[in-house]
């Protein structure tokens, strides 16, 4: 185990490769020893502190860097035209993931040096990498490692989360597109916590909005599959994957019409057929949507099925689920369940019926 002093030194180092690897990459080219010497020396400060920890985030606190939950003054004293060059592009995070390649890291130095002075809206996209994610963070994130165990600052994650989930809603209503790049650093963010603190943010799953179901729900579903995921050993870009899919596993009920959506009363058979399609538009809708990881579309077509031959959409077989799906898929009973929403007595009573008066699949879940 890494005692404080242990870790500061790691932490020094990590920053004074990263600063030195990006000025020998404006000068030099990629295959420069010196480049290289510093990502050897970069990926040589992170092995140890990936043994104990799948995530490290590099932090920007004012005019310092901050590792951990750690700020290193010291070290900042010299990276000034660093530290303003990566906040002028919006980079006030930078998480170093467990499974970093060389590759990675060479790509990402030389793509920092390369930023210009006026900021690009593009950067995001251009500095994230497999096992390195960049964004933006508050300053009480920045305080506690990125997220922290402060409840206060999980609620607030939270929250936030909440709010992506809705423009995600709305721009997938109006375009036919999810927003994928706004969804995935909602899902960075819960990672980290669920990673760090998931006892926190799994317990705050139970306090919800219930008029704002749709979007709690969708950010619910998505911690709750990451946290089984965690406990799987499921960590890094993977880890992220199953929650952006999580998160958009309803989003094919934006084409649901709003009056069997939101219909307080029970649904008649016809409208049940109606709101089953939610999972084949789903499909169609993270199909369509640039940047969205393959996982995202199978979770959402297959949320509903089941392994002995339940489930819709009808007339779907499969001898084996994907994982992703079978946590989302248990994520979302359980979510609903503890919702106590209107429809919940339909299901109790069309699950107590005689067999004879249900319809041939059964409905696995929630709506």
């Amino acid at each position: 185990m890494i005692d404080h002093a242990g870790r500061t030194v790691h932490y020094e180092e990590l920053l004074r490769r990263f600063a030195s690897g990006v000025r020998a990459a404006q000068l030099y080219a990629p295959d420069h020893p010196l480049l290289s010497r510093n990502v050897d020396g970069l990926l040589g400060a992170l092995q140890p502190l990936h043994e104990h920890q799948p995530s490290i985030v590099v932090g920007i606190l004012g005019t310092q860097f901050v590792v951990g939950n750690t700020p290193m003054p010291k070290a900042s004293a010299g990276m000034g035209e660093l530290i303003k060059r990566l906040r002028d592009h919006q980079v006030e995070r930078i998480a170093f993931e467990r499974g970093i390649t060389a590759a990675e890291v060479v790509d990402f130095i030389q793509a920092v040096s390369a930023l210009s002075g006026s900021p690009d809206p593009d950067s995001e996209r251009r500095l994230t990498f497999p096992h390195i994610r960049i964004g933006r963070i508050t300053l009480e994130d920045r305080k506690t490692d990125g997220i922290g165990g402060d409840m206060a600052t999980i609620r607030r994650l939270y929250t936030s989360a909440v709010g992506v989930a809705e423009r995600a809603w709305n721009t997938a209503h109006a375009e036919g597109v999810a927003d994928a790049p706004a969804a995935f650093q909602a899902v960075d963010g819960l990672a980290d916590a669920v990673t760090q603190n998931r006892t926190a943010l799994v317990a705050l799953t139970a306090m919800r909005s219930y008029d704002n179901y749709t979007f709690t729900h969708m950010v619910n579903v998505s911690i709750l599959t990451m946290g089984q995921a965690r406990a799987l050993g499921i960590e890094g870009r993977l880890l992220r994957e199953f929650g952006l899919s999580a998160l958009m596993h309803d989003i094919g009920k934006v084409r649901t019409p709003n009056e069997i959506l939101n219909k307080p009363d029970q649904l008649t058979d016809d409208e049940f057929v109606i709101m089953r399609r939610h999972t084949v538009e789903g499909a169609e809708i993270l199909r369509r949507t640039p940047e969205m990881p393959i996982l995202a579309p199978v979770v959402a077509f297959e949320h509903h099925l089941r392994l002995d031959g339940t489930g819709y959409p009808a007339a779907i077989r499969r001898s084996a689920l994907n994982l992703g799906t079978m946590l989302c898929s248990i994520a979302d009973v359980y979510d609903a369940m503890r919702s106590q929403r209107a429809y919940q007595s339909d299901l109790r009573r069309r699950r107590n019926a005689p067999r004879s008066a249900l319809r041939p699949q059964s409905l696995g879940s929630a709506r």
